[in-house]
């Protein structure tokens, strides 16, 4: 039906009207008339539609074509935010968070579609047709990406911190980046979203890779604590002797200029420190031996 213009209330609160997007629609109507009308309420109160009321406004129309809504609070929230979804300026977080609204009202007034449902395009409460309701794939659809993107900026706007929200829009982050955000626990999103404000880390990767870093520290410093190094001075062969197996074996022996017989020096302990090493593990010895040491040790 067609309602004078002028009868039409406005509330307040609206989010900001861009001019740019009223002068493209006015153009457009001038050209082809109003494709979709407006959503108002019983008292005419604008639901849905106010760039198209200003574009209409600005063409000096007396009245326009609308859609008068019979519905409660909820419902109007409703289409508040199907109209929002049409929105070329909303960040994927600010779409998913509109995505699960949606399917909270839904749910709460129990008319939320499903993907195969009658194929019907409308929703009957107490036998009375509501308003057209959409499954995740319609509305994906109209907003121009697949369900699979919807989705994601769903769980973008479920699991990322208020911190990790903020860091992500003023950076500008991509949302494969973001995505990898959300995947933290919420205190290691606070972490990294303290870390990248500051210049700390530059990207999610380098932020896990330092906390790698740092939990190997960790192990190790408590490691040492529990079994600290121990110093031997002087022959060291009976020490080495008690010594269990390793892993690991890096000895560094004295230079072979201050060992009169290198050979029978080697000989002496290096067959010990070696029968210490498990068949896995390593050695590294750092010292010129002799061509039969190293021939008779050494494979």
């Amino acid at each position: 039906m067609k309602i004078p213009l002028n009868e039409i209330t406005v509330p307040e609160g609206r989010r900001e009207i861009d001019w740019n997007k009223v002068a493209e629609l006015a153009a457009s109507i001038k050209i082809v008339g109003l494709i979709n009308p407006l959503t108002v309420d019983e008292d005419n109160t604008l639901i849905a539609g106010a760039h198209r009321y200003e574009a209409c406004k600005h063409l000096g129309f007396d009245e326009i074509e609308c859609v008068v809504l019979d519905c409660d609070e909820l419902r109007i929230e409703l289409v508040e935010i199907d109209e929002n979804f049409v929105r070329n300026d909303l960040d994927p977080i600010s779409i998913g968070e509109l995505a699960i609204r949606r399917d909270e009202i839904l749910e709460a007034l129990g008319l939320r579609k499903k993907p195969h449902g009658d194929g019907s395009n409308q929703h009957k409460s107490k036998g009375e047709i509501i308003s057209p309701l959409r499954t995740t794939a319609d509305i994906a659809k109209e907003v121009g990406v697949s369900e699979r993107t919807l989705q994601h900026n769903k769980q973008l706007a479920r699991d990322l911190t208020p911190e990790a929200k903020a860091v992500v829009r003023a950076k500008e982050l991509p949302k494969t980046e973001a995505l990898k955000i959300a995947r933290l626990e919420p205190e290691k999103q606070r972490d990294f979203a303290e870390q990248l404000a500051t210049g700390e880390v530059k990207d999610c990767k380098e932020y896990e890779r330092n906390k790698a870093r740092e939990a190997i520290l960790a192990e190790s410093k408590e490691t040492h604590k529990q079994s600290p190094p121990k110093i031997v001075i002087g022959d060291g062969i009976e020490w080495l002797q008690e010594q269990t197996q390793c892993d690991l074996l890096l000895t560094d022996p004295p230079y072979s200029t201050d060992i009169d017989d290198i050979e029978a020096f080697a000989n002496r302990w290096l067959p010990i420190a070696l029968s210490k090493v498990v068949p896995t593990g390593c050695a590294y010895v750092f010292a010129s031996l002799p061509e039969s040491v190293g021939k008779f040790w050494f494979w």
